[in-house]
């Protein structure tokens, strides 16, 4: 991916791109000689990438248009939801696909990761446009005891308690984001992206309405 990423720079002498968060994420810690798994794509590669593209003497720019879109956003305003339709299906967002096999499962889905409950929120959220066309391994977290103690509910438990500190104090929307990474570069755009992380975060608690977790270890 990598030298494809810069031969299309220098031999077609493009002024620009625009790389999927997946990609970015992949590209730089392919670059940095890491596995490559599911990251959060932060405003502070791409700067650094455009950096290492101007070091490297490539003219052109990585840049992510959808920078204060969530991804529910993203489905409702899609301008052709009938490619978006045939083709969602065929995209994967979980942290990781390959563990199914451990589970006897080839969904690639696991469907209690931090990436797949915001997929599953995303298409909640963009049902008018399409339905949920993924297949998870726990299908139906409303009725999968999720106990936070364990891969299955930890995640689940961990959007519940951030949910519930934003709602407590809205306020604090902001120090969630500059814990995120640096973003000396986006001070411009913080409002945007304290825009987009509250909408984003609200997505997950439409989704996570009548989901509930408990922790075995409180429990005893």
């Amino acid at each position: 991916m990598v030298p494809l990423a810069f031969e299309a720079f220098r031999e077609h002498r493009l002024e620009s791109a625009t790389f999927s968060g997946e990609a970015v994420k992949a590209l730089r810690r392919m670059l940095a000689g890491e596995r490559v798994e599911h990251r959060p794509t932060h405003p502070y590669y791409f700067h650094r990438w455009n950096e290492l593209l101007t070091t490297l003497g490539i003219a052109g720019i990585v840049q992510n248009p959808y920078w204060n879109r969530t991804k529910g956003e993203m489905i409702l305003e899609c301008a052709r939801p009938d490619i978006l339709k045939t083709t969602a299906g065929l995209s994967i967002s979980c942290a990781k696909p390959a563990h199914g096999r451990w589970e006897g499962s080839s969904e690639p889905h696991c469907g209690y990761c931090l990436p797949c409950i915001i997929r599953r929120a995303a298409f909640l959220k963009g049902a008018e446009v399409m339905v949920d066309p993924s297949r998870y391994r726990m299908e139906d977290p409303a009725n999968a005891n999720l106990d936070s103690t364990n891969k299955k509910g930890e995640q689940y438990r961990a959007f519940e308690y951030a949910i519930e500190r934003l709602r407590q104090d809205p306020t604090r929307t902001r120090s969630f984001i500059y814990k995120t990474g640096p973003l000396m570069e986006e001070l411009d755009r913080i409002e945007g992206l304290e825009g987009v992380y509250t909408r984003g975060m609200e997505e997950v608690a439409a989704f996570l309405k009548g989901i509930e977790t408990i922790s075995s270890e409180a429990d005893t």
